[in-house]
């Protein structure tokens, strides 16, 4: 909701989004003329995968029913191979980065921060 939006767009803000919900923040940002730095966090399927069996362990092992984990597994499985293959694509990101390496993405993000800002200058 555009509240929502409201409090989180203090500037500078960092909000969390699936590709899916970039638009509508963009949109916002656009009318409120507010800077927006898009960033995607890439990681390898494979990596996705077994960070999610890790998950899906973790929680059969905690107790939570084995039916609705392996039901949030399937739907995650269906959402890693479907819909999340083309989100890189999806949009035009001013960084890309590491999902696999938190010293190199933050390298990559504080590069694309300094370039964003010559620009917009």
């Amino acid at each position: 909701t555009h509240a929502e939006m409201e409090a989180k767009l203090v500037q500078p803000s960092i909000v969390i989004l699936e590709p899916n919900g970039v638009n509508a923040y963009a949109e916002y940002c656009k009318k409120h003329n507010i800077q927006l730095f898009k960033i995607f966090v890439s990681t390898p399927t494979d990596v996705c995968i077994q960070r999610l069996k890790e998950r899906s362990l973790h929680d059969i092992n905690s107790g939570k029913p084995v039916m609705k984990v392996l039901d949030a597994h399937t739907s995650r499985v269906k959402s890693i191979y479907g819909e999340e293959t083309g989100w890189q694509a999806k949009h035009l990101w001013h960084v890309i980065a590491d999902g696999q390496d938190v010293k190199k993405s933050l390298e990559m993000v504080e590069q694309g921060i300094k370039l964003f800002n010559e620009r917009t200058k």
